[in-house]
């Protein structure tokens, strides 16, 4: 073990002999450090990250788990985890030992979390964060058991409460928009269902305008100033949507104003935020209630739900890996379906005794 100059180099390297945590002897060299203090601190944190018991310290631990998912997980999910980490995880548990972390601990924590009035599903985004840092300690720690579950449960995994616009109250929104280039963002939006993301990655090769069909295979996100353009999470994810033909006229006529469009050039190129701006704009004179541009996404699905359209075929066009997660999501918005499934059945009845 030790730190020495590479002479060939005149960089400082470190080399490592330790033992892991299934006994077997291992060695670990890191080159390229320009001062033998910068050598020191890596040799230093990598020493303290070999504790592979619960007297780790949990900043530790939470910097072998993010170091353990990097490769396994997109970059704007693992940019999600550290800000939750960061902010809401970090400045109660960061010094503390793993082992000392108990259950009465985390109910003080979740307390904490608590008093801050996050809505009930970032509340328990949180908390099944702190679950997941712990799982990690099981697995790979010797923690016995995760005191996050012997706590309970913070939040809830769905809203009370969903934001969307019926088809009437998106007539009477799209009505105002007089600018075509203005008009296409919601249409779109409405009409198909998909994430903003999916949208900002959208490219002309990805349009079939014989078909009518939008082909969604990628998403935009922005991490630290950074774009990025990503695969969907899931297979499902991929998907081809269809769209009413007036939809697709009015892409089509938006693209031919776009100079010199490429066919991977972005379609549309503006910031995320900026459709929450227009909406802000063209509902500021009408008595509409205000949506996000995610909500978009609950319009549509509530759409096809009162278009008599079947829960499967409804996932599939929200690219949903699993039925059980547009039942959880829209099934609340059934219940009148379940009274027209009496009713026919009823009317199936009558038929037959006569």
């Amino acid at each position: 073990m030790g730190v020495y100059k590479d002479n060939s180099t005149g960089l400082w390297r470190v080399q490592i002999y330790y033992t892991d945590y299934k006994g077997e002897s291992q060695r670990k060299q890191k080159k390229g450090f320009k001062t033998k203090k910068e050598a020191k601190q890596w040799e230093s944190d990598f020493i303290n990250s070999l504790d592979v018991t619960t007297d780790i310290i949990f900043i530790h631990l939470v910097n072998n788990y993010m170091d353990d998912l990097s490769p396994r997980l997109k970059v704007s999910t693992m940019s999600t985890k550290k800000n939750i980490i960061d902010k809401h995880i970090l400045p109660f548990f960061k010094d503390i030992k793993v082992k000392d972390i108990s259950p009465l601990l985390i109910r003080k924590w979740q307390n904490a979390i608590l008093k801050e009035g996050y809505s009930n599903t970032f509340t328990k985004t949180i908390n099944n964060q702190m679950s997941a840092i712990l799982n990690y300690a099981v697995s790979f720690y010797g923690l016995q058991s995760n005191p996050v579950r012997k706590a309970g449960s913070i939040g809830k995994k769905k809203s009370d409460e969903m934001n969307f616009w019926t088809y009437d109250e998106y007539k009477i929104f799209i009505s105002n928009i007089t600018k075509p280039e203005d008009k296409i963002i919601f249409e779109i939006l409405y009409y198909s269902g998909m994430r903003i993301g999916e949208m900002l990655a959208l490219t002309p090769t990805d349009i079939n305008f014989e078909e009518q069909t939008i082909s969604i295979n990628k998403s935009l996100s922005v991490i630290n100033g950074i774009t990025y353009i990503t695969e969907p999470k899931t297979e499902k994810g991929k998907r081809i949507i269809g769209l009413p033909e007036s939809i697709m006229n009015q892409l089509s006529s938006y693209m031919k104003t776009i100079y010199c469009l490429e066919k991977d050039n972005r379609i549309f190129t503006f910031a995320r935020s900026y459709p929450a701006k227009l909406m802000n704009k063209y509902i500021k004179d009408t008595e509409l209630k205000r949506i996000r541009t995610h909500d978009f996404r609950h319009s549509h699905a509530s759409l096809l739900i009162n278009l008599d359209i079947n829960i499967m075929t409804i996932a599939d066009r929200l690219g949903h890996e699993k039925v059980d997660t547009t039942w959880n999501t829209y099934g609340h918005l059934y219940p009148n379906k379940r009274v027209e499934v009496v009713d026919k059945l009823k009317s199936l009845e009558q038929t037959e005794n006569k």
